[in-house]
């Protein structure tokens, strides 16, 4: 982009009020994921675009409540459950497992999954799949999901979940107009054959084990699990708790209204009560339960306000968390050495740019990959919706018409793209939307599971449309996910699936029947 757009759009965005930016998979999933995003946030906030109406907002959610009492921390820590040296991952470094089970640091008894499909949408799928079979990795295998995907697939025993018209479910999310709410999922019809909401197993299961674990397990049906869920919120509880739920589906305390700025809110003296104020004016208190002090709140200009939830109270485009937390030594799979302020063997405290290194060496047959999802599927999960599958069923891959020129490659034309962990062939499709070092390719199809429909495979049912599945013919697409290699973000522990760089080579008639016969075409 040239320098002086992008002086306009920062001027029309700083001279715009309100204002407010978005961003999501496209900026977060890179090696410097993290301070993309940090960089992001500081344009609301030098802007005053900060919890203001038509700005970007704090997210207000009910809070939903688990059935006493609550199982204990465990008492072993585990580098798959927590990473110590990723600074801010809060999460499960997912895309890291099969290769510590791979490499044997991580040893398995029972391998579970809910409702998760590694084998096909994680980074490596190849290598998710090779650990799940192998049984002196993975000796038992067990799948909870409501469709036969990839990864069940490779079960040894099958689990099936109830759909989400099957079964009851407590919903909040971050409320868009400011005011919590809570939602009622309610089944519609009974579960399919053997098929149980997984919540009704879960109960089962610890009372069959025993041993303890039923203590945890109280709540009998999953009506009395919502009402577990929701007995702390008052205003709920006020006009009828479930019932009002199953009577209207969705609850909002109608008196309440948007809350803005609630960074500069008072805090009221009984939250001050029992606290004191340190030197740089944050105000902490001790948890009655653990008495342990946390921050409730910082001074400014003599008043007590809320403030925001940092350590400090206050909006940290400094963080001297991540200043003091050292980096990772080396990427994943990668010679070169990429950790974001590796000079100084610690994280920058402030957002900051370094290329990444590979992007920066890249040969004339070289570019970077991303992927994307398409406008008519909801990722991979909707593959058996009949009519969104008719109309995106292959993912040709994206390239510029100059690289292609280059590289003798025509619209239409078969092509070999490899990565250091793997290669895949796909078609090309020329265009002059994309830019010339990269190259694009959509997830969600290619699938060798998951359901005839997601595979465009016709079938007798009584549904008539399924006898005339004609795309298969056409060609289903192909995955990108098995030449992702696992790459994590040093900070956050994101997976980095937009920083794959690829190397493309045009397949002519005697490759292309070597390809076919090998992959059993």
């Amino acid at each position: 982009m040239r320098a002086q757009d992008i002086v306009r759009i920062a001027r029309e965005f700083a001279e715009t009020k309100p204002a407010t930016v978005i961003s999501m998979r496209g900026i977060s999933s890179h090696l410097n994921g993290v301070y993309a995003e940090r960089a992001i946030m500081l344009l609301p906030a030098i802007t005053g675009n900060i919890d203001v109406l038509g700005g970007y907002c704090v997210p207000r959610m009910a809070r939903l409540g688990e059935p006493s009492p609550i199982p204990p921390e465990p008492t072993r820590t585990s580098g798959v459950a927590r990473r110590e040296d990723l600074t801010l991952a809060v999460h499960t470094i997912s895309q890291e497992v099969f290769q510590l089970i791979k490499q044997k640091k991580q040893r398995v008894g029972v391998y579970m999954t809910y409702v998760h499909n590694p084998a096909y949408s994680g980074p490596e799928a190849d290598l998710v799949e090779s650990v799940l079979k192998d049984e002196s990795l993975v000796p038992f295998f067990v799948s909870v999901d409501a469709f036969l995907s990839e990864t069940t697939s490779l079960a040894d025993l099958i689990l099936p979940d109830a759909l989400y018209l099957e079964r009851w479910d407590p919903e909040t999310q971050p409320a868009l107009e400011l005011v919590p709410y809570v939602g009622l999922r309610q089944p519609v019809l009974p579960p399919m054959g053997e098929a149980r909401p997984f919540r009704e197993v879960a109960y089962d299961l610890a009372h069959r084990i025993g041993g303890g674990m039923e203590k945890y397990f109280q709540y009998g049906s999953p009506e009395n699990y919502i009402k577990w869920a929701i007995s702390d919120i008052e205003g709920l509880k006020t006009v009828g708790g479930l019932e009002y739920l199953k009577k209207y589906g969705v609850w909002t305390d109608r008196t309440a209204k948007p809350l803005y700025k609630l960074h500069e809110q008072e805090l009221d003296p009984s939250e001050l009560a029992g606290s004191r104020i340190l030197r740089d004016g944050v105000i902490v208190k001790k948890d009655p339960e653990t008495g342990v002090e946390a921050p409730i709140g910082v001074r400014v200009k003599g008043k007590s306000r809320r403030g925001f939830p940092t350590p400090s109270r206050k909006f940290e485009a400094y963080s001297s968390r991540l200043l003091n937390a050292r980096t990772l030594s080396r990427s994943n799979h990668h010679k070169e050495v990429y950790t974001i302020g590796s000079r100084i063997g610690r994280h920058f405290p402030h957002p900051y740019y370094e290329p990444i290194w590979e992007h920066s060496h890249l040969e004339p047959n070289e570019f970077i990959l991303v992927t994307y999802k398409p406008n008519v599927q909801t990722n991979s999960s909707t593959a058996n919706c009949k009519w969104l599958s008719e109309i995106h069923h292959s993912n040709p891959m994206w390239v510029h018409e100059d690289s292609a020129r280059a590289l003798g490659i025509r619209n239409g034309d078969f092509v070999e793209v490899s990565s250091k962990v793997g290669k895949i062939v796909t078609q090309a499709l020329v265009m002059q939307g994309i830019h010339p070092r990269v190259v694009a390719i959509s997830t969600g199809v290619g699938r060798w599971a998951y359901g005839r429909i997601a595979q465009g495979k016709p079938f007798q049912s009584a549904d008539p449309d399924t006898r005339h599945i004609w795309w298969e013919e056409e060609g289903k697409g192909v995955h990108p996910n098995p030449i992702i290699p696992v790459s994590t973000d040093p900070i956050g522990g994101g997976q980095a699936f937009m920083d794959t760089v690829v190397a493309l080579r045009p397949l002519r008639r005697g490759d292309l029947r070597q390809e076919f016969r090998r992959e059993g075409w």
